[in-house]
């Protein structure tokens, strides 16, 4: 599933030349060479979320459903990991509604929004999972059984998740949370400045370094999902053992 690092990072919008920038006499080019270039990006982003997204809705509702299941019978570590990979889910969801955006559309007003919401997520995402990832989460997975080696994989992803969020605290909290996406600032200039200042190409370039982290999340999570789910069928197998082996003794 991982020739996720390239087509994530392909869906950023490169830089293109602004059609005001080009002779008086070409910017009726410049104008219809930006809309095919939109155009185009759009309708690929369309039909490649298309083939994705009834697959991802579905695994959503489905997961929604185990979650409250688990929550319902009392099964507190089957009911963590339901909740952590339903919520990994929902990060894929919303980054699907922002990628979007990101290709369909070179207005300079539109691409800033769409920047300051990709840097939310990128933020509330990356600090929910570091909490959510933690001990208890590695204690649920040690109880329903996950190999040492998988637990090795989980502390890869983590340390990796880790690195993102030192590396990039800085911008993505003071600079832009604070300041341009939550509107924070209560200086009206300070917040344009902010917000005209905001290098929106950077942004979609750590969108998809972050979705290569969530990408490998949900690889993870589904393995160790059918792993538990194979484990407990096994489980389930050697609790009617004994009873089975009673009935045959009877006869």
């Amino acid at each position: 599933m991982m020739t996720r690092r390239s087509s994530a990072k392909s869906s950023a919008p490169r830089s293109i030349p602004n059609h005001a920038d080009l002779p008086h006499g070409w910017q009726w080019f410049g104008k219809l060479f930006i809309w095919l270039i939109v155009t185009r990006n759009r309708r690929y982003a369309l039909r490649k979320e298309r083939k994705k997204l009834p697959a991802l809705d579905s695994a959503i509702e489905t997961l929604r459903c185990e979650l409250l299941k688990a929550r319902e019978r009392g099964t507190v570590h089957a009911e963590r990991v339901f909740n952590v990979s339903l919520f990994v889910l929902l990060i894929d969801r919303d980054f699907a509604v922002l990628s979007l955006d990101m290709v369909s559309s070179l207005e300079k007003w539109r691409l800033r929004f769409t920047a300051r919401q990709v840097a939310l997520l990128l933020y509330e995402s990356c600090d929910a999972l570091t909490a959510m990832l933690g001990k208890d989460f590695r204690d649920s997975l040690a109880f329903l059984g996950v190999s040492e080696s998988d637990m090795k994989e989980l502390g890869e992803i983590c340390s990796r998740l880790g690195k993102f969020k030192s590396a990039n605290h800085q911008f993505l909290y003071v600079e832009v949370r604070n300041l341009a996406a939550g509107h924070r600032a209560q200086d009206s200039v300070v917040f344009l400045k902010t917000i005209e200042h905001l290098d929106h190409f950077k942004v979609f370039e750590l969108g998809a370094e972050f979705y290569v982290i969530v990408r490998l999340l949900i690889d993870y999570l589904t393995k160790t999902m059918f792993r538990i789910g194979q484990t407990q069928v096994v489980f389930k197998q050697l609790l009617a053992l004994p009873k089975f082996m009673g009935s045959l003794k009877s006869k």
